[in-house]
């Protein structure tokens, strides 16, 4: 994962973007995010990085090519029984 130094365990919503590049530009617009590696790599580490931080919400974004789309469902699915609705 592309885990930022300083992330504040408050800090809300957590955004999940594909890629180092689409984290860079996040975090320097003053979000909270952590980086996947790619679009379905990292689904575990975020998986726990979730059940420990339990945020309310949680957003991911993702290419809008089929393996995108794709990897952003499955995570979706992982992630949703830790943030509640």
């Amino acid at each position: 994962l592309f885990l930022p130094s300083g992330l504040s365990p408050q800090a809300e919503p957590l955004l999940l973007p594909e890629g180092a590049s689409d984290t860079a530009a996040l975090l320097a617009l003053g979000f909270a995010a952590v980086g996947r590696p790619s679009c379905s790599g990292g689904r575990r580490h975020v998986v726990d990085l979730v059940k420990r931080r339990r945020p309310r919400e949680v957003v991911i974004f993702a290419d809008a090519d089929k393996p995108g789309q794709d990897g952003a469902e499955l995570l979706a699915g992982e992630l949703l029984p830790w943030v509640p609705t």
